[in-house]
């Protein structure tokens, strides 16, 4: 019924990782100014990388995977998130702690795993919906033609023959799923 090749996953993920990581690159300026700087680029290699496991989820089911493209993904985001001289100077002047520094961090990667990993739940759950709804309508096997309220045992769509008598049409009424 799919007539479209089915990707390798592998390549999915690592199309998107790279894509992600081009746009960070990106958004770095060429005279990057003191302190971290998050910008433009910074925002859209992050919605590359979500919307990345939203597509490679169509082919691969494994959570592990997800959840390690995401820890992947937010490795380059380190890079603006770790203090610098700046942040150093004024942790040393301050109340601040460079505790707070690292758990950001951390708490970064850890979004991105999980953000990662639930996205591509999400984008099952709605392929596992849609499947459902096409398996419970009957539909010709050869060009996904819908068979209600035939008069014959024939797709008029292309002229496949199905078993059983044709389906009555659905109860305009009725309200579908």
């Amino acid at each position: 019924m799919d007539s479209q090749p089915r990707p390798k996953p592998g390549r999915l993920i690592l199309f998107w990782l790279a894509s992600a990581f081009f746009s960070f690159i990106l958004g770095v300026p060429a005279v990057t100014p003191p302190g971290n700087v998050w910008t433009l680029g910074h925002t859209i290699g992050l919605a590359i990388l979500l919307l990345g496991a939203m597509v490679c989820a169509r082919w691969e089911r494994s959570r592990w995977v997800f959840f390690a493209y995401g820890g992947f993904g937010a490795l380059p985001f380190l890079f603006i998130l770790v203090p610098d001289s700046r942040d150093m100077m004024r942790i040393a002047s301050s109340s601040e702690s460079l505790w707070g520094y690292i758990h950001m961090c951390w708490a970064f990667v850890v979004f991105c795993c999980l953000a990662c990993r639930g996205l591509a739940t999400l984008t099952w759950k709605r392929m596992d919906e849609r499947r459902k709804v096409r398996e419970q309508s009957p539909q010709c096997i050869r060009c996904g033609y819908l068979l209600y309220g035939l008069s014959e045992d024939r797709c008029p769509e292309c002229g496949t023959f199905f078993d059983g008598p044709p389906p009555p049409a659905p109860d305009a009424g009725a309200s579908q799923v």
